[in-house]
């Protein structure tokens, strides 16, 4: 597929601007919003310490969000993972009074109703409550969940969720295919042995993410990685190297944006 001229700059930790350049005549902006580890926080509020606490939660986020599509026409929203865990919230919703019927996660509705485009599987939504739990988010969320790195044990060539997707959308008017790959740290097999031993096993993120960035890079204008991964100084054979593989990662090449976490 031909491309067109893209230019990604790093404006911030969560914002990426890419322009596209059409018929060399006109410059078209899309802003890529992305976050990471929300961890079940939805409102400003310390629930461990029972108290208000400004600097964190989704609701905060939001605002941001806001703020960003008021500034730019086109703009993406995508997450890293370990969002639907962490707070008080999750432990109630899982474990507490749990979940059931048509009920789903709260932080998921959330996501629903501010319109993430793409999320990858962190290591918290598998590892700490269960297959039963992440499904029942997967199932009800509006946007497609990704993993190029787990699969199913009884159809090894299967993958516990899509490993890419491809969005299309219209910027300013103008139709562009953008793939976006997730990855998950392998080390889940482990770390949630209790529920995923015989149902899921895993694979090496970077060898994975080279499967498919070709493909992708080839079927569409822009390459995002969303990756719940982090940036490592330990050498590539160290044992916590495989789960903080962004460099290498960055390295394959082909990817115009990576949002990262962990």
């Amino acid at each position: 597929m031909e491309k067109r001229k893209i230019f990604v700059i790093i404006l911030t930790l969560t914002l990426f601007l890419a322009s596209f350049v059409i018929a060399q005549k006109t410059t078209h902006t899309l802003a890529l919003l992305g976050t990471t580890d929300l961890h079940q926080y939805i409102m400003p509020y310390d629930y461990m310490s029972d108290k208000p606490s400004p600097e964190i939660g989704l609701s905060k986020v939001f605002t941001l969000i806001k703020n960003a599509r008021e500034e730019y026409d086109n703009t993406m929203v995508f997450d890293t993972g370990d969002f639907i865990q962490g707070s008080l919230v999750g432990d109630l919703e899982a474990e507490v009074e749990p979940l059931i019927d048509f009920h789903f996660q709260s932080i998921v509705r959330a996501y629903n109703v501010i319109g993430y485009d793409a999320v990858t599987i962190g290591n918290h939504e598998v590892t700490d409550y269960g297959l039963d739990f992440f499904e029942r988010a997967r199932k009800n969320a509006t946007f497609p969940w990704l993993s190029a790195n787990i699969r199913m044990v009884d159809n090894p060539k299967g993958f516990l969720t899509e490993p890419y997707t491809i969005l299309e959308r219209e910027i300013d008017g103008i139709p562009i295919k953008i793939g976006v790959i997730g990855v998950t740290p392998p080390q889940i097999s482990a770390w949630g042995r209790r529920f995923l031993e015989g149902v899921v096993f895993t694979q090496d993120m970077v060898t994975q993410a080279a499967k498919y960035i070709p493909f992708l890079e080839d079927q569409t204008d822009l390459v995002v990685m969303v990756a719940h991964t982090g940036i490592s100084r330990a050498a590539e054979d160290e044992a916590g190297y495989s789960e903080n593989a962004a460099n290498s990662l960055a390295a394959l090449g082909g990817i115009d944006a990576m949002f990262l976490g962990h």
